[in-house]
């Protein structure tokens, strides 16, 4: 995960870095826009922040939205996680039972 992408200095590009480009990750990277304490403080919504972080995204990393932020990294987390279970559930299974 790349977080605080709205936090760059001005001039700065992610591009590279959520490509892999910079730092090779097997899994990829994910960018995400995180609320500020500001938000928290105001209690903005958590779908106006979705919002929000959709549209920044759009803006700055138009070829990168549809696979950043915080939806797509819950959407990713849990297909991994399912994977893992998936591949320790017959394991776990053969314990239990013996």
């Amino acid at each position: 995960m790349f977080s605080k992408l709205d936090l760059m200095d001005a001039g700065t590009d992610a591009l590279e870095v959520l490509l892999c480009r910079v730092i090779p990750m097997q899994l990829g990277i994910v960018g995400v826009v995180n609320r500020s304490q500001h938000d928290v403080n105001t209690q903005k919504s958590i779908e106006d922040m979705a919002w929000e972080e959709q549209a920044f995204l759009q803006c700055h990393h138009p070829s990168l939205a549809s696979r950043c932020g915080s939806r797509y990294l819950a959407h990713t987390l849990s297909y991994f996680l399912m994977l893992h279970i998936r591949d320790c559930l017959p394991e776990l299974k053969t314990r239990v039972t013996c």
